[in-house]
């Protein structure tokens, strides 16, 4: 009975689930000139014992491509702080990324409180200027996200994004524009006779 309270015990503490750290565009499609706004997001937090491990500090290289974005500016989220100035907040722009990192000095049992109640939360909003035409993609490369005793998360996923910049309005063809003034043509010949 013993061994079966403890081998159930050890099922628990375990979990399968990976943490997910997102990258969210709110558009996919921007022109030269526009602000690119991308929020940072984990979600699908991983459980210990059945309840949601809290987050308690991170850091992380944003990649990008230099040459189609420029760095703007970086704001953090509040669920590691809430909103106290309990934490260290570091960001850089390294030219190619942006490295991204905070930790928390409230405890555990706060942090684990506040992010109990959300299936994700924002760590990070990271802006750019559109500089150029192109496809731009962006990745996460030295990512480590901890927990109030400096525990690594196992299994941490990242998701990328990408999205289009420049002008991307189609020209009708020469035979499509010849289809749509066909109607007219018939039109204006009808109208005389």
């Amino acid at each position: 009975m013993k061994k079966l309270l403890m081998t159930l015990g050890l099922m628990l503490s375990l979990n399968a689930q990976a943490t997910l750290l997102s990258l969210n565009i709110d558009e996919q499609l921007y022109n030269v000139g526009d602000t690119v706004t991308a929020e940072i997001v984990v979600s699908d937090i991983e459980l210990v014992a059945g309840f949601q491990r809290e987050v308690a500090g991170f850091n992380l290289n944003l990649d990008f491509d230099n040459t189609l974005l420029s760095l703007a500016g970086i704001s953090f989220g509040n669920q590691l702080d809430q909103n106290a100035g309990m934490s260290i907040q570091t960001s850089f722009d390294l030219g190619t990324s942006a490295f991204i990192s905070e930790l928390s000095f409230l405890p555990g049992f706060v942090l684990a409180f506040e992010q109990s109640l959300l299936s994700s939360f924002v760590l990070a909003t990271v802006s750019f200027e559109v500089l150029a035409e192109g496809q731009a993609n962006f990745g996460f490369s030295n990512v480590a996200l901890t927990d109030s005793t400096s525990a690594s998360f196992n299994g941490l996923q990242t998701q990328g994004s990408s999205l289009t910049l420049g002008n991307t309005v189609q020209v009708p063809a020469p035979t499509t524009l010849l289809l749509a003034l066909l109607p007219a043509a018939f039109l204006v010949r009808r109208t005389r006779q």
